[in-house]
């Protein structure tokens, strides 16, 4: 009978103790992925779910047999040799530890650090989940044993936490310490600290929150006084106000026993109190931050949740942008201006900036979809690809004005209608058609994940965007933009130069009627290059604004955040600039006329194509 129970332990993998007898697919630091339908050991980021076995990175053995190893689930998997194959996912008991195995908790900083000492037996042969990123308020219970685990935990105080709002761990002093969530109710009774990441994250790279564990809150490098240190208190993560941070070498930090924060400004001299300031809990909070420029704990100060309102600026910004580039693209498209080159690029780059605006305050701005979907995904993927089409679009302007201003051919005679049509043809094909493979490409890189973690493209789940926390964007979207200017700056410089030529040419030529024809057509030059010159102008500060913003996080004080709201509304403003530049002129105004009082509407149609 005792064979036959050991038998069914080896052979039934969703058994409890199957996850003991198993190893690890991969080594102690990575976790499974999907990629092309195969499973590769990719590092693991967050840490979040650990298996701790005896016996790990069973795929580098070449051996024949069976491992456990986390993908999406705790799932049991096999291996040829060569491939591994997913058998079903495996029926565990996850453990809540405070800190990543190999790591105990610091009840002193509330940080993880990494521990020298072999694992503790009570840990062994778990599958754990790490820290508690989902609890808004937690407090330090100490204890010294555990009565009893199992799927809540009793403490030898007769205090006890259900499951999913605790987390035990070993502290500094080898004594176990249980990690509880409250309600907000706590701080009525002992006092709170707010963190402004979720538990186990900090700042890295600006005020983006990753899993780092190390950083709690020590405030034995942070105040210059505490009142009461060692006094127990909760810590309440997470802060949905903007932020901007106080800095240290200008400010005196006092923590109050109600919870409020005392900054007493400092001279100069860092001597003289000139004035100071009290900070309601709901309007502060502490955190580490991590940049080139900074590694410590600082104080920041939230400001007034505008985000509401900024939104609803902006949303009116770019319904008043879709309003007048509608007014555009009809006016192209009703007068003679469609049978032109020109007028049929600007129709086409209106009509990206229209659906880029709409899909914005659509989605962008609103909760109406679900958020994590692949709907998400698509819709992030599918913005990326408008932004940079409408880039090219203006590349594509800066192109056409230089093949058609900028050659020795360029002022020969009027262009043929079909030559025109092929040429938009062609135009058409570069300015919808590259956007679209660096689109695929991105994508690609997406889904493999085989790019580092600095320029990996990452959705952000909120606003079906991409995410902005590291240099992915920069490097798929910002980088291509870049270039695209650049081959502007250079087109624009070759056309002037060769127009100036051709103006001297003018000024020498004795032929009247020759004359008079070439000083026509560099006329309609000097008018289509100062249009095209105030659209560049518009969108080269746009795209220098995201360039800076890529670099510097304008929310690291009040008067850049300021700034850049008034940025965010000026970008929503194209479409009525674009208005302004292209139609508000007297000749545009005179054909409106036209127009409105149904005169004859054909005219003449200009040499140019």
């Amino acid at each position: 009978m005792t064979m036959l129970c050991l038998l069914l332990l080896l052979l039934i993998p969703n058994c409890p103790s199957a996850r003991e007898i198993y190893p690890k697919c991969c080594d102690s630091n990575s976790a499974l992925q999907t990629i092309n339908s195969s499973y590769f050991c990719i590092p693991d980021l967050t840490h979040r779910t650990q298996i701790i076995a005896n016996e790990t990175n069973f795929v580098d053995k070449s051996e024949q047999g069976y491992c456990v190893d986390v993908e999406k689930a705790v799932s049991l998997f096999r291996f040829d040799g060569n491939e591994l194959v997913k058998v079903r996912e495996v029926t565990v008991e996850f453990y809540p530890k405070c800190c990543p195995v190999n790591y105990f908790y610091n009840s002193t900083t509330h940080g993880c650090v990494k521990s020298t000492n072999k694992l503790d037996a009570f840990f062994r042969g778990k599958v754990v989940h790490v820290g508690l990123p989902h609890c808004r308020t937690i407090e330090d219970v100490r204890m010294g044993t555990i009565k009893e685990w199992n799927e809540s935990l009793q403490l030898t105080e007769n205090k006890s936490f259900d499951e999913g709002l605790y987390c035990v761990d070993k502290d500094q002093n080898s004594l176990f310490i249980a990690r509880a969530c409250r309600d907000d109710h706590i701080c009525k009774r002992i006092r709170c600290v707010y963190k402004c990441c979720p538990d186990g994250q900090s700042f890295i790279n600006a005020s983006n929150c990753y899993d780092t564990y190390v950083h709690g809150l020590d405030f034995s490098t942070f105040a210059v006084k505490m009142d009461n240190l060692n006094d127990n208190f909760a810590v309440v993560h997470g802060f949905s106000r903007p932020l901007f941070r106080h800095k240290s070498q200008k400010f005196q930090f006092d923590r109050n026993e109600d919870g409020t924060f005392t900054l007493i400004k400092l001279d100069e001299k860092n001597v003289s109190v000139t004035r100071s300031y009290i900070f309601d809990p709901s309007m502060y909070c502490i955190e580490h931050a991590a940049t080139k420029t900074m590694n410590n704990f600082y104080l920041f100060q939230g400001t007034q949740d505008d985000r509401h309102v900024k939104f609803w600026y902006t949303r009116v910004a770019m319904a008043i942008s879709c309003i007048f580039l509608t007014l555009t693209i009809l006016y192209y498209c009703i007068t003679e201006e469609k049978q032109k080159v020109f007028g049929r690029i600007l129709i086409s780059y209106c009509s990206a900036l229209f659906l880029f605006y709409i899909l914005l305050c659509l989605f962008a701005f609103k909760s109406t979809h679900p958020t994590g979907t692949p709907f998400c995904t698509s819709l992030a993927f599918f913005m990326l690809y408008l932004s940079l089409s409408i880039f090219t679009w203006v590349n594509m302007m800066c192109i056409d004005i230089y093949w058609t201003f900028g050659s020795s051919k360029s002022f020969a005679g009027r262009l043929p209608k079909e030559k025109i049509l092929k040429r938009f043809l062609l135009y058409s094909l570069y300015a919808w058609g590259s956007p679209l493979i660096l689109t695929v490409l991105s994508l690609i890189f997406y889904h493999l994940k085989v790019l580092p973690a600095a320029v990996q493209l990452v959705v952000d789940k909120d606003k079906c965007l991409m995410w902005n926390g590291n240099y992915g964007r920069f490097m798929f979207s910002t980088v291509p933009l870049a270039i695209l200017e650049i081959c502007n700056v250079i087109l624009f410089i070759k056309t002037v130069v060769h127009c100036l030529q051709v103006k001297r040419e003018i000024d020498k030529m004795n032929d009247t009627r020759a004359k008079g024809e070439k000083q026509k057509k560099f006329n309609t030059f000097k008018d289509r290059f100062g249009l095209l010159l105030k659209l560049f102008i518009v969108m080269g500060i746009s795209f220098l604004f995201e360039v800076v913003s890529t670099f510097y996080d304008f929310k690291g004080s009040e008067s850049t955040a300021i700034i850049e709201q008034i940025w965010d509304i000026f970008n929503c403003l194209h479409g009525l600039f674009i208005f302004m530049i292209f139609l508000l002129k007297r000749k545009t105004l005179e054909k409106l006329k036209v127009i409105t009082k149904f005169s004859n509407p054909t005219t003449d149609i200009v040499n140019l194509p």
